[in-house]
């Protein structure tokens, strides 16, 4: 199906975690769920390596005290630890797809639009317009994320199970909410692209180098692929395994190397300072 600007129809053919709760729209080829064995082991097994990556450098980065936003990046992985942990419980299938299942969903779908939000909260720390590791910093990057996470949750919510009269209705295989699509969607791509556009800016104009852009577009296009398996390959990928992964599984894959690159990226930056402390 056609991507249409405010509805879910894509979930047809689409592999995005989010379209579990629209349950009115069939799939046109189904990832089999976790019952009493393995069907979808590797899909959770990557689920738990990024997760325990991630975990990992949210530890390292609590640890680089000279660190320029030290705190907001470690706030940063925070919320991608968290949501990690909720892709881990959705994967497996723990809340099925009943009314739990689809707030947990929605839950993970709100920590994914906050982490990217506090990506750019990071992104515009850098340029030191309230010093860094301070309780305004702090406390701007995690209030905002949370508070973007809430909307969104709640979007989802009340878009799955018409809570409010905020939902739209619309024909059950093509499900419409303009406010949840603009927020999981646009709201993150806008995000990555303006963080992406205030560090070039950053690292040329300001640490006169150009090494670590290589690290933060690799990144950037991890990102953009992991998209790209969401939306056009997700169905061929489940057709050909027989349902037993789907495009999610190679874009979680993508996602943890943006991760990755990202987290790299960011320690270049910082490690003059690093180095500084140390052999101080």
């Amino acid at each position: 199906m056609a991507i249409e600007f405010g509805k879910f129809g894509l979930c047809e053919t689409a592999g995005y975690p989010l379209c579990r709760v629209f349950s009115d729209v069939r799939p046109r080829c189904n990832v089999q769920d976790y019952t009493a064995s393995f069907p979808q082991s590797a899909d959770l097994g990557k689920c738990r390596a990024t997760t325990a990556w991630r975990s990992n450098r949210l530890l390292t980065t609590h640890r680089k005290y000279a660190a320029v936003g030290r705190k907001e990046m470690y706030i940063m992985f925070g919320f991608l630890a968290v949501t990690s942990v909720f892709q881990i419980i959705n994967s497996a299938g723990f809340a099925g797809n009943d009314k739990t299942g689809k707030i947990l969903v929605s839950v993970q779908a709100g920590l994914a639009v906050g982490t990217f939000w506090t990506l750019l909260m990071n992104g515009i720390v850098g340029f030191q317009f309230v010093e860094d590791g301070t309780l305004p910093s702090t406390i701007g990057v995690f209030g905002s994320g949370a508070v973007v996470a809430i909307v969104t949750a709640f979007f989802s919510v009340d878009a799955s199970l018409n809570l409010t009269s905020l939902a739209e209705k619309a024909q059950q295989s093509n499900p419409e909410s303009l406010a949840l699509w603009i927020l999981y969607f646009i709201v993150p791509l806008a995000c990555a692209a303006l963080y992406l556009v205030l560090q070039i800016v950053l690292v040329l104009r300001l640490l006169g180098t150009r090494k670590p852009l290589l690290m933060l577009l690799i990144a950037f296009v991890a990102m953009v692929m992991a998209q790209v398996f969401y939306i056009l390959v997700s169905n061929p990928i489940c057709a050909g395994t027989d349902g037993i992964i789907d495009g999610s599984f190679a874009a979680t894959i993508l996602t943890g190397v943006a991760a990755i690159f990202l987290y790299n990226y960011w320690d270049s930056i910082t490690e003059d300072e690093w180095d500084e402390f140390g052999t101080a």
